[in-house]
């Protein structure tokens, strides 16, 4: 139903590998990033050397693409990223996750869902540092409208919501 990628084994990146956007660096999202299941990109961003940014073309995030937080304390926060405007990617605790099958907005809407939370915490490893794998991320089932018009009146219904939120803050 849909791709989930991440940051994994060599392709990690390292303290060198960091540096600032004056130097040419590119945008890297990590859990601080997603606000309220939004994008945030603030003033503690973090930057990696194109090299890093171009060995992993599948963790490069584009607009469309939902961040889904699988490693700390924040585990199984998501955002659909709209309006970026720089290239980005990945550090080790996000994944993207992409879908054909579904519109990335709806699957956006149902992955902050009580369902989804559910099978988060039933899945996770770890004590301290709770984790998700990305084969456990895969197999979370996620309830699908069959018609189309549905699927567009609920991502309608929570964008005048979030429009309306905006209005009140």
């Amino acid at each position: 139903m849909a791709a989930i990628n991440g940051r994994i084994g060599f392709r990690g990146y390292t303290q060198k590998d960091i540096i600032t956007k004056e130097c040419g660096g590119i945008l890297t999202f990590s859990p601080t990033n997603i606000v309220e299941n939004q994008l945030s990109i603030g003033s503690k961003n973090t930057y990696i050397t194109r090299n890093k940014y171009d060995e992993s073309p599948e963790i490069q995030v584009h607009n469309g693409d939902i961040l889904f937080v699988k490693t700390g304390s924040t585990l199984g926060k998501s955002a659909l990223i709209k309006g970026l405007m720089e290239e980005a990617t990945l550090n080790p605790q996000v994944v993207v996750v992409r879908s054909n099958y579904v519109d990335n907005g709806f699957l956006s809407i149902a992955l902050t869902t009580e369902s989804i939370l559910k099978q988060v915490n039933s899945a996770k490893i770890g004590g301290a540092v709770p984790t998700l794998t990305e084969t456990r991320i895969k197999d979370f089932s996620v309830k699908i409208p069959i018609s189309i018009d549905e699927v567009k009146g609920i991502i309608k219904l929570f964008s005048e919501l979030d429009c309306l939120i905006t209005l009140h803050q």
